[in-house]
């Protein structure tokens, strides 16, 4: 909990029925008190004079209010006094109330030194409320009752939860009220003093302050954000503009190409094999001399003359066995270019083979 200050200029103070707004800048001509501004809380402060007697004012004989609503658990009403008891009228007759209840009351018969004031007196205290929201009124004077003067500069009160806070204060505050007897105010004790204006620049530095804090705070924020942001950017489109590297295509297993070549014992190499012809001398045949064709004469050979068709087994031939078998080629050099060569019949592998010429 803290203390808030209200001035008397206070917009949310409603005042009833006529009232003097006073301060420094402006003098005020037709009043009768004048005490010194720079006394008074922010140089500011409000009169009103009580008067019972028919015709002496507009609102003669009516009692002036000064009312607010407040959420707290104290209230504290601040005033100035005169000790004139010519000129300025300064007897005192207040009346407080809160939430309708009459609280307590200020009555001093001023003591009659002229041009006297007293500043900053605690005409009114109570800090027992419960902590809601209260209206508290001011009553300057009774109905039939006698001339009294209010100068008011301004209510503090002890504020529940609430934003706007001032000087607070150990001490409590407490004033004794008197009956309708003439008798000297005397306050027990009092809230430390404070500079005139504290209060209200303390309440405009605290709303000031988060109104440019917050959008200072906001911008530096949305700075880091668009830097961040395009710094992203900036490596995105780096990491689109790099080329991949393209790995080259490898080259063939083998640049030439080369013939397939079959086993020996493949069948189709065996088909393919060929077989060499015995020669004419080894036939007992002898071409003419001087004539280099060959005779068309179809040659007949007789069984003996065959060559096997199937090859001698390797493993089981020797080398004299092998030479002995191994086929004389035919030396043919009498055939002419144009000629064809002589043709091998296949009918030689099944036993009657015939050789052309």
């Amino acid at each position: 909990m803290a203390n808030v200050t209200i001035d008397d200029s206070d917009p949310s103070i409603i005042y009833l029925p006529a009232w003097n707004t006073r301060n420094a800048s402006v003098p005020c001509a037709t009043c009768t008190a004048n005490p010194q501004a720079d006394l008074m809380f922010d140089e500011t402060w409000h009169d009103s004079t009580f008067n019972p007697s028919p015709g002496s004012s507009e609102f003669a004989n009516i009692p002036s209010t000064a009312s607010m609503l407040f959420n707290g658990t104290a209230m504290y009403v601040f005033c100035a006094l005169a000790e004139s008891s010519t000129g300025s009228d300064g007897d005192s007759d207040m009346s407080f109330y809160i939430d309708g209840d009459l609280k307590g009351t200020f009555l001093k018969i001023a003591t009659g030194n002229v041009g006297v004031y007293d500043y900053n007196v605690p005409v009114f205290a109570i800090d027992s409320l419960t902590p809601e929201e209260h209206n508290f009124t001011l009553q300057g004077g009774h109905v039939n009752g006698f001339k009294s003067l209010v100068l008011l500069d301004r209510m503090v009160y002890t504020a529940f939860n609430s934003s706007l806070t001032s000087e607070s204060s150990s001490s409590s505050i407490s004033a004794s009220s008197t009956s309708t007897s003439s008798e000297s105010f005397k306050p027990t004790s009092s809230p430390p003093s404070s500079s005139p204006g504290s209060a209200t620049k303390k309440s405009l530095s605290s709303i000031i302050g988060p109104a440019v804090a917050v959008p200072i705070v906001v911008l530096l924020l949305a700075a880091v954000a668009l830097c961040l942001f395009l710094k992203w950017r900036k490596r995105r489109g780096d990491s689109r503009r790099t080329i991949p590297t393209i790995n080259p295509i490898p080259p063939p297993m083998t640049s030439v190409w080369h013939p397939l070549s079959l086993p020996s014992s493949h069948h189709l190499a065996l088909q393919r094999k060929v077989i060499p012809l015995p020669s004419l001398a080894a036939l007992g045949v002898s071409p003419e001399p001087g004539n280099r064709r060959c005779d068309r004469t179809p040659l007949k050979l007789s069984a003996s003359h065959l060559v096997p068709t199937s090859l001698p087994n390797r493993s089981a031939a020797t080398g004299s066995q092998a030479s002995a078998r191994a086929p004389v080629p035919i030396e043919n050099e009498a055939v002419d270019n144009d000629e064809p060569p002589p043709a091998y019949d296949e009918g030689v592998g099944r036993g009657a083979a015939s050789l052309s010429v």
